[in-house]
């Protein structure tokens, strides 16, 4: 297997929000460097009719899902790369260019943490804490990205406090989950480090951070996943604004800023499949539908010819 086949399957293992493609890749491969360059569409998001469902949703949503994968993505590749001793640099905002030098070395082909990583985990134990080296490991990460960053630090592990917040996630006017919020929500640790003013490139960088910290935690030994739904006009919001800096009073669904949320911690149940939901009569035999990408073309590669 070449570099350029594990970029293509990282690619393919990058999160997604239940298996939607917010952007488009177009890979050159040259004598000397892979060039990919990240595009936001909607051409993708189009196959899936569960689109549909979310037109209701003001248009900043739907644009900082599209930042937000992909810094994901670029986020998978850098853990790799930085792993591997690879060169690479990254430039754009909009459409996101990485470039990375070509080696000689010999490929590392296993993505075992990248797999486990696309998959949320739904069912985590809440009785077993984040071990103290770990959270402070991320917590740092949090704090060198807001150096540069204009953000909040979100780190939540009062389980009072967490379970309001899975009350609360799921988006508004939509059926969304049979369960009551996001199961993957009831976790040990649960962070978010949203932007204070909407801003397409920070949410982007975000997304590079969230990569890397999903990675750490998942190679020291925890489950991760996301959620990034949220009920902004319930006015339950009001039990944990003071926790995740979100006023309810003085914002409307026009002007909110979107949070996106991180939650890890050990599986209930180890035994089980990462998707594996430990509520009753949520899914078929309580396992979650997989995220499964409905198409592959979004990544295109093409060689340059060296004359």
């Amino acid at each position: 297997m070449t570099l350029l086949d594990v970029i293509k399957k990282l690619i393919f293992l990058a999160p997604t929000r239940c298996g939607r493609t917010y952007y488009h890749c177009d890979i050159v491969s040259s004598e000397d460097n892979i060039k990919l360059t990240f595009t936001p569409t909607d051409k993708y998001l189009l196959l899936d009719p569960r689109r549909e469902e979310e037109e209701f949703m003001p248009a900043h949503f739907h644009s900082f899902e599209k930042a937000e994968h992909i810094g994901l993505v670029i986020g998978s590749l850098e853990y790799y790369f930085k792993r591997n001793n690879i060169n690479y640099t990254v430039e754009g905002t909009d459409t996101v260019i990485l470039t990375v030098e070509k080696t000689n070395n010999e490929v590392d082909t296993n993505v075992d943490e990248w797999k486990r990583f696309k998959h949320a985990h739904r069912s985590f134990n809440v009785q077993t804490q984040i071990d103290t080296e770990t959270y402070n490991l991320l917590s740092d990460k949090i704090d060198e990205f807001l150096k540069v960053n204009n953000g909040h630090k979100i780190m939540i592990s009062d389980l009072a406090v967490v379970k309001k917040l899975k009350a609360l996630s799921k988006y508004w006017d939509s059926d969304g989950d049979s369960c009551d919020g996001s199961p993957q929500m009831i976790a040990p640790l649960v962070m978010s480090v949203p932007p204070k003013e909407f801003d397409l490139e920070y949410y982007m960088q975000m997304g590079r951070l969230y990569s890397d910290i999903g990675l750490t935690a998942i190679s020291r030994g925890y489950q991760f996943a996301f959620s990034n739904t949220f009920n902004y006009p319930d006015p339950r919001v009001r039990r944990v604004q003071e926790e995740i800096f979100l006023d309810y009073d003085s914002y409307t669904l026009d002007n909110v800023v979107p949070r996106s949320f991180m939650c890890m911690g050990k599986a209930l149940d180890p035994s089980k499949p990462h998707n594996w939901v430990a509520e009753d009569n949520v899914y078929d035999d309580d396992i979650a539908p997989s995220c499964i990408l409905l198409t592959k073309e979004f990544v295109q590669i093409r060689e340059e010819v060296v004359v």
